[in-house]
């Protein structure tokens, strides 16, 4: 899909749910807030880059 400059789309409904850390400034998201229905599991390294942010 073509979503044009964007990196990712993330909803505001996922947002809210979620509760996730942003810090701007080191361009990290921490989802440490996430509900407990969340389901968890451990991301590879490769994986934890893509979710730094730009």
């Amino acid at each position: 899909t073509d979503i044009g400059r964007q990196d990712i789309i993330i909803g505001m409904a996922f947002l809210r749910e979620h509760n996730p850390e942003l810090d701007w400034n080191a361009g990290n998201i921490e989802f440490t807030r996430c509900p407990s229905t969340c389901t968890r599991h451990t991301v590879q390294d490769e994986e934890l880059r893509s979710l730094q942010l730009p």
